[in-house]
């Protein structure tokens, strides 16, 4: 029973942070849609260089999360600093 009752919160939840994660997925989609539309039109940039250019931008973005959770794990090591 208990299991029923901790299913019907996690869907509630769910259902409530839905709206938020729908809002940044249409952001980025907005976001990457106006930039290559500036950069290949107004700034006369190739779109082969503007997919580029955000290729290197995803990359970035994946190295930092990978940075952030080495910095966690070193910090749950317990190290110490002379």
């Amino acid at each position: 029973m208990n299991s029923v009752q901790e299913k019907q919160k996690m869907r509630k939840k769910n259902m409530k942070l839905f709206p938020i994660y729908k809002a940044f997925a249409w952001d980025f989609l907005f976001f990457y849609t106006i930039d290559f539309l500036f950069l290949t039109q107004i700034k006369g940039i190739e779109a082969s260089n503007v997919v580029l250019k955000s290729t290197f931008y995803s990359f970035k973005f994946v190295t930092r999360i990978k940075i952030v959770i080495c910095s966690h794990w070193c910090n749950s090591c317990n190290w110490k600093y002379n």
